[in-house]
């Protein structure tokens, strides 16, 4: 019995999270895998860093707005939702031609503990949708001691 493409995917995407130490995008949820308008048609890019604070992502949304967009949080995930329409403006413009990718997306990102809405904030400025997710400090390693 094999795999779906899935489950490869998600597989792959496990692999280099583990090996380059960053949460892994993945594609398990639901809401992730239906999107908000029935099923995402692509995918915006994207850079995660580690900083002093806690995390960092930074999606290239340019042309959507925050009306547009969802952050949800669900245990050890984020998820973003939303929608760049190309559609017909108020001007009167009617697009007939379009390399730029739209329609609906979703990117959901996979964290190593859980997280609460209150230590995640979100800003869309320049084209550019920056979560943050505040970390908690880990104390430095320490020895146990081993009770006999």
């Amino acid at each position: 019995m094999g795999i779906t493409v899935d489950e490869a995917i998600e597989r792959m995407e496990r692999l280099y999270a583990t090996v380059m130490g960053v949460p892994p995008p993945t594609t398990t949820s639901e809401t992730f895998r239906n999107g908000p308008n029935g099923g995402h048609t692509w995918s915006p890019p994207v850079v995660i860093a580690h900083r002093e604070e806690g995390l960092e992502i930074a999606i290239d949304l340019p042309g959507v707005t925050a009306d547009q967009l969802k952050v949800l949080v669900e245990h050890h995930r984020v998820l973003v939702l939303g929608t760049r329409d190309l559609g017909t403006s108020s001007d009167g413009r009617r697009v007939v031609g379009c390399e730029v990718p739209h329609g609906s997306f979703a990117r959901s990102f996979e964290l190593a503990e859980a997280v609460s809405p209150e230590a995640v904030a979100a800003r869309l400025a320049d084209g550019v949708l920056t979560i943050r997710i505040a970390t908690s400090k880990r104390e430095a390693a320490a020895q146990i001691p081993i009770k006999s």
